[in-house]
């Protein structure tokens, strides 16, 4: 009876770990971590709801600009390229909108594998479809152009301007009337 009146046992048994005390040195570190952690995902979180909403005003600003020109069904949700080539193989519209959606369709056509150009700004005036371009390969540039011709269509390359990072200008293409 004696073992059990007499306890010189102070505590339960702990075994010392050394990487607790690793641990505890680094714990405001690791808070710090976990707090610019948590700012960059927020931020992250902030940037992709921006970017989202500028793709929904540009989808809303295509839409907008075709409506009249699609089928009663189509929605903004609905694939606006599809809808155009559609547009454009189905016209029965006049000679100069059939003309003009001609020649957008030529150039896209032709501009299919040169993915280092982009289009910078697209305007229709005078039976001339002018494209405001930018691309860092001058020779994308070029063999564009000479696609273009080898299409049958009249292109003129205007106000090409040369820089070593970066090579713009504009396409005119020439619809049939215009000479």
């Amino acid at each position: 009876n004696f073992d059990r009146a007499v306890n010189l046992q102070q505590r339960q048994f702990q075994a010392s770990s050394h990487w607790l005390k690793l641990l505890h040195a680094w714990r405001g570190i690791t808070a710090a971590a976990i707090v610019l952690l948590s700012v960059f995902i927020v931020n992250r979180v902030a940037v992709l709801e921006d970017i989202e909403q500028q793709l929904s005003s540009i989808k809303n600003n295509q839409y907008e600009l075709i409506k009249g020109h699609v089928e009663p069904g189509v929605t903004r949700d609905s694939n606006l390229k599809k809808e155009m080539i559609k547009l454009l193989q189905n016209s029965s519209s006049s000679d100069q909108q059939t003309d003009f959606l001609h020649l957008l369709l030529e150039f896209s056509q032709a501009r299919e594998s040169f993915s280092s150009i982009e289009i910078v700004k697209i305007g229709y005036q005078l039976e001339r479809l002018s494209i405001d371009i930018s691309s860092k390969q001058l020779n994308d540039v070029e063999s564009l152009h000479a696609a273009l011709r080898a299409r049958g269509l009249t292109v003129d390359l205007d106000r090409l301007n040369i820089k070593p990072e970066l090579v713009s200008g504009q396409f005119v293409v020439k619809g049939a009337n215009s000479g």
